[in-house]
């Protein structure tokens, strides 16, 4: 698969894993602490998979890739951090963090935007 199949694949997992969070929160309902625990583990998704694995060598130099592996990551903790939220009965927490300005969709449009970026150099 190409690296520009592969970030197609990723802005759709993406969008699915936001959507899923999401759907936690609506839930209020304890998510179990290895759901938790992968959700914040940005090697453990479809697309850290691809992004750290040996297709991604030839693009680890580029500054667009540290972008990327960093706002990844930064995703990821945000989302499994509204997760905890959940678990501790922080309703109010967790959904300001997912409030239109919030810190999870501002983790997630960053991390969109520089996909999109990096999905136009190919």
């Amino acid at each position: 698969m190409s690296a520009r199949e592969n970030i197609e694949k990723a802005i759709a997992a993406h969008n699915a894993w936001r959507a899923r969070v999401a759907d936690y929160v609506r839930a209020r309902e304890r998510i179990e602490p290895d759901v938790v625990e992968t959700i914040g583990d940005d090697h453990a998704c479809d697309f850290g998979k691809w992004l750290f694995g040996p297709e991604t060598r030839d693009y680890r130099a580029m500054p667009e890739y540290d972008v990327i592996c960093r706002l990844h990551a930064k995703f990821h903790a945000t989302a499994a951090s509204v997760c905890c939220k959940v678990n501790d009965g922080d309703k109010g927490g967790a959904e300001a963090m997912m409030t239109p300005h919030g810190e999870y969709p501002l983790a997630s449009n960053k991390l969109l935007l520089a996909l999109n970026t990096f999905h136009k150099m190919f």
